[in-house]
């Protein structure tokens, strides 16, 4: 029987299918195997990162030496728990090992994905009992991934990253080789302080060139122009040689700057007044354009190339100089069209001024380095105000530390101190935690859970070393009328946080449970709790940042530009009152802000409510009454010469009057009672008692003595280390007590002097002098100096004077780091200014009649 035939080209069409099949099967195989190269899997690779300045550092292959500090220049910063780091390792591949290089007390997830956008938890990255930065290993697992996410960092809040780095296999030498280098020692050019230091001292010169440029367009030639020229080269001669020697390097290219802008007037100052003032608008345009470069730059260091906004940033100085560029070139074409061309010009430098002071101040948006919030200081005054009822004056400490122990944390209290807010005694913290009886008393069971829950969170935030140092503080100062606003605040739906019974992430409620149960709570807390914690304290630092906002529009609306920019500078440029010291707190600046809106009232002709701000910023911290001093002196001095009170005088009267009317009776619900008012006063009185190495002001400049330093005086042997100090000084105070007087009657002469020949709003803001006499006040309290910027525009030379008085400020606290001493210089630095100031406005209008308020001021020249 014949075969039949098969089909033409099946056999082929077989085989196709076979070898189909068989490349099917070996695609699939390769597909199922992920890919495995050898070495780090990180090297090379650019991560994307959130909230992480400097992130290349993490695989740059050099790690800090384990024990290093968190913060050197080969660490990379993670700015809170939300901050992630990414790589895309480029294709699906195998992991069995990590390394990871972080901060010792902290925590560190890490996270694998296949598509970048649902992560699966790997592993965590334990705490480590050795100090600083510290290696952990991971190994002997079996993973597939494309894209490796580190975040979630839990700790002290102080989150850094030294190295990564993943393997697909385990290498023989484990832990892998690295490239180790001990952190640098803080250097003139490395440390954190200086860079600020030099930062603001830049920008201060720079704005100073702005706004003598646009005085020299002002001028009129004369026969005592080029004598002011030249001492202006002299002097910037000099700065430039004093900063090189001092190796600040940016401020004395600004100094050249300066000398340099001289130099040219000089060769130009025969032109006639319209081609000097295109001259003068030149300087300004060219310090605008070289400030708003600046501080681009600025920014660009500080926030690292590494974060995520790293497209912006790696051009953010070629995106100023446009917009710098911009401006000019539209200033240029309003002159060509016969517009007002140096209106354009001032107006452009001016608000180069403002918007590089905006990011100055905050130290160019690094706030305080890791955060924005001031959690130290927000403590003292959010904890306060909320339990102001349990805790009063005396007891925040004594109850901070009986709430921890509660939580089983009794073993901490062995060595560690505690301030007696009763007398201001540092010592022991064992007394305090044998008598607990008022603060158990004083706390409801509800309050009680509330008050330590916010213990728990403060803690975390600020890390056990800031902790365990807070106690020693000086505890909530703040006045009952602060405290009426400031408990609204804080004490908003309290009970809503606080954790359910046995929820509790403490080291009472953790003894017995299992690893699951531990971790668990522990994710609570970090996932939960904290983040609303932290939500609700930075609403509240939101309240000052909005404050400070107001007080520079008030200046504006009251002053315009020109003084609103110089009031923007001196505050952005000066180390005294930093933002170091307070920014990012809560409450801090309401004082300030009603002070500010006093003086603006009043050059309004809004006189009772600028009386009622006055008393209203005086009712929040008692010292702003030294402002009414100087009225009141020239209320007195008619009452003498005319027995009279003038109406715009009566005015005034009338709205201190209402304000205490008004805010005393409205702070008693929030304070129980008239007997807050004694308790602040006692309160008060012990704060005067008790010196302090950063108070600034007459009194203590009074009490210095070169032999009773604290260089000299300290004693780590005694519980106070300065107990000595501060006894030696009070002495001294005493016994110079006699020259004290004589010197606040000079002030009070000088002060009435100057008032008899100004406008009301103007004698309030030179009253601070008053205040500089009369309290020893913290320095950063100083920023009260942004009142003189209106008296620093009568002249140039008084602007010129403010302007190098904050400038020289900061080249103070570098020369000298004993606190006592830095802010004696401080102290005499800002009062020489302002008497200065005061002093030439007087003799050089010794001979003008007094003012009598409506008549025209006396001379700005």
């Amino acid at each position: 029987m014949a075969t039949r035939p098969e089909p033409w080209g099946s056999a082929p069409i077989r085989c196709v299918a076979a070898a189909l099949l068989l490349l099917l099967a070996l695609v699939g195989v390769a597909r199922a195997e992920p890919a495995c190269p050898d070495g780090n899997l990180l090297a090379g690779k650019t991560p994307v990162a959130q909230g992480v300045t400097f992130a290349p550092r993490i695989v740059d292959g050099v790690a800090p030496v384990d024990g290093d500090p968190w913060n050197t220049a080969l660490t990379a910063i993670l700015t809170s728990n939300k901050s992630t780091v990414t790589w895309d390792l480029g294709q699906e591949t195998r992991l069995g090992a990590l390394l990871l290089q972080g901060d010792n007390n902290d925590t560190y997830d890490v996270s694998i994905s296949t598509d970048g956008s649902v992560f699966q938890p790997l592993w965590t990255a334990p705490e480590v009992g050795a100090p600083g930065m510290q290696t952990r290993l991971h190994q002997g697992f079996d993973a597939t991934a494309r894209y490796l996410r580190i975040g979630n960092a839990a700790g002290d809040n102080a989150y850094s990253l030294g190295e990564v780095m993943a393997f697909c296999r385990q290498p023989a030498a484990w832990p892998p080789s690295l490239t180790r280098k001990a952190a640098e020692v803080a250097t003139i050019t490395t440390d954190r302080k200086h860079r600020m230091a030099f930062g603001k001292m830049t920008f201060g010169l720079l704005a100073l060139l702005i706004f003598l440029g646009l005085a020299v367009a002002r001028i009129e030639p004369g026969p005592r122009t080029r004598g002011a020229v030249t001492a202006w080269a002299i002097l910037a001669a000099a700065a430039f040689i004093g900063l090189d020697k001092l190796r600040f390097a940016e401020p004395s290219v600004a100094a050249v700057g300066h000398f340099a802008a001289a130099a040219v007037l000089l060769w130009r100052l025969n032109l006639p007044a319209p081609k000097l003032k295109l001259v003068g608008h030149a300087i300004a345009g060219l310090g605008a354009l070289a400030l708003i470069l600046f501080s681009g730059l600025r920014i660009q260091g500080e926030l690292g190339a590494g974060a995520a906004n790293a497209p912006i940033l790696a051009h953010l100085h070629w995106i100023a100089l446009g917009v710098a560029g911009a401006l000019l070139a539209f200033g240029w074409w309003r002159r060509a069209d016969a517009r007002p061309f140096t209106r354009s010009v001032e107006r452009v430098a001016l608000l180069a001024i403002v918007a590089a002071a905006s990011v100055t101040w905050t130290n160019y948006l690094t706030f305080h380095g890791s955060r924005a919030v001031h959690y130290w200081d927000s403590f003292h005054y959010y904890m306060g105000s909320k339990y102001f009822k349990e805790t009063r004056y005396h007891l925040l400490y004594h109850c901070s530390a009986i709430g921890e122990v509660d939580d089983g944390r009794e073993a901490e209290f062995k060595g560690r101190q505690l301030r007696d807010l009763r007398d201001n005694t540092l010592g022991p913290a064992a007394p305090a935690l044998a008598d607990d009886g008022e603060c158990r008393k004083n706390f409801t069971p509800e309050r009680w859970a509330a008050f330590r829950q916010d213990l728990r969170l403060f803690r975390k935030m600020m890390g056990d070393a800031w902790w365990q140092k807070m106690f020693k503080d000086h505890g909530y100062n703040a006045s009952p009328v602060w405290t009426m606003v400031g408990t609204v605040f804080a004490d908003w739906d309290w009970q809503a946080h606080i954790p359910a019974a046995g929820r509790e992430y403490s080291p009472a409620n953790l003894r017995g449970k299992n690893a699951a149960e531990r971790r668990d709570l522990l994710t609570d807390f970090n996932q939960a709790q904290l983040p609303a914690f932290t939500d609700r304290i930075e609403r509240l630092a939101l309240l000052d940042a909005a404050l400070y906002i107001g007080i520079f529009v008030l200046i504006w609306w009251a002053f315009g530009l020109h003084i609103c920019a110089l009031a923007m500078a001196i505050l952005a440029t000066g180390y005294p009152w930093a933002y170091f010291w307070t920014g990012g707190g809560y409450g801090r600046v309401p004082w300030l802000f009603m002070a500010v809106a006093g003086v603006c009232f009043l050059k309004r002709g809004w006189r009772v409510a600028g009386g009622f701000a006055v008393t209203w910023a005086a009712l929040l911290r008692v010292f702003p009454g030294g402002l009414a001093g100087g009225v009141a002196l020239k209320v007195l001095y008619n009452l003498i010469r005319k027995r009279t009170v003038i109406p715009n005088h009566r005015r005034i009267i009338l709205g201190a009057v209402l304000g205490v009317a008004v805010l005393v009776p409205a702070s008693l619900p929030a304070n129980d009672g008239f007997g807050a008012y004694k308790e602040f006063l006692e309160n008060s009185m012990k704060h005067r008692d008790t010196p302090l190495t950063n108070h600034m002001g007459l009194p203590a400049l009074v009490a210095f003595h070169p032999k009773l330093i604290a260089r000299y005086t300290k004693n780590d042997r005694l519980d106070d280390p300065f107990l000595v100090w501060k006894t030696k000084r009070k002495e001294t105070v005493e016994q110079r007590k006699w020259l004290y007087r004589g010197l606040i009657l000079g002030l009070l002469v000088l002060v009435l002097a100057a008032g008899r020949r100004m406008e009301d709003w103007e004698t309030t803001a030179i009253s601070s002098l008053l205040i500089i006499g009369l309290f020893d006040l913290t320095c950063y309290y100083y920023n009260f100096i942004v009142l003189w910027a209106a008296t620093g525009m009568r002249h140039t030379r008084y602007l010129v004077a403010l302007m190098l008085m904050a400038v020289t400020s900061q080249v103070i606290q570098l020369l000298d780091g004993w606190y006592d001493t830095q802010y004696q210089w401080e102290s005499l630095l800002v009062l020489g200014t302002l008497l200065y100031i005061t002093g030439d406005f007087v003799w050089r209008n010794r001979k003008t009649p007094d003012l009598i308020e409506g008549e025209v001021p006396a001379p700005t020249a």
